[in-house]
């Protein structure tokens, strides 16, 4: 499935993807690290993670920009203005770097729908706010993140009770949580923007919340946790 797709997500079983079930999307990209489509919904700027077989295709990338013909409230005028403008956004440079031809036309057409055009102007704070936005869940239920300035706050539920039995490893462009008593990982990817690791730091909270608090290099809005 190409990234512009719509989509409807089904068949995920916890009690957070449960209630995602029947919502339709977009398809922004697939992250073959991780081998899921990421998929954004209306009105929420966190981007879910999710397999093939909990998506079904409604409207292909193709048939919805033939069907969207000429619009006059384009954001961009052409492939180069979007790159330009994301670059200063803080979109990763190698995200842009490693997008393919077929990509950045996808990209561009979608800037050229309403309906997207409309859902963008809603998610107020994109190229930066200082205002904190609401908590979010990631879709497999593990953890929940927040936008908050110039930090990313994370809750990561565990069942560790001595913080000697977890571990975080933070670097400027990576994150790893995991609990070292049964070698489970919790959480693990490149992270969506390069931080501050020296600045950045994490806790094992009373209830086995593992809080971390990623110090922002860039005040671009985070879309996603990892990439």
């Amino acid at each position: 499935m190409q990234a512009g797709s719509r989509v409807r997500i089904h068949g995920l079983k916890s009690d957070q993807g449960m209630k995602l079930n029947g919502a339709e999307g977009i398809i922004e990209h697939f992250s073959s690290g991780r081998q899921r489509y990421a998929v954004s919904l209306p009105g929420d700027a966190d981007l879910k993670m999710l397999k093939e077989s909990n998506i079904e295709l409604i409207e292909s990338a193709s048939s919805s920009s033939s069907a969207a013909g000429e619009n006059s409230n384009a954001v961009f005028a052409n492939e180069s203005a979007m790159l330009e403008r994301l670059k200063g956004m803080g979109m990763p440079p190698e995200m842009l770097a490693n997008l393919t031809p077929s990509q950045k036309k996808t990209m561009f057409e979608m800037t050229q729908r309403q309906d997207i055009v409309d859902r963008a102007k809603q998610m107020a704070g994109v190229d930066g706010s200082s205002e904190e936005g609401e908590w979010k869940n990631s879709a497999d239920g593990l953890y929940s993140w927040q936008d908050s300035g110039n930090h990313v706050k994370l809750k990561i539920n565990s069942n560790v009770t001595d913080k000697k039995n977890a571990q975080c490893k933070i670097t400027e462009e990576s994150i790893e949580v995991t609990t070292t008593h049964d070698n489970n990982t919790l959480l693990k990817g490149k992270l969506f923007q390069n931080i501050n690791a020296s600045e950045s730091t994490w806790n094992l909270e009373h209830d086995g919340t593992i809080s971390v608090n990623l110090k922002k290099k860039s005040p671009m809005r985070w879309l996603m946790i990892t990439r």
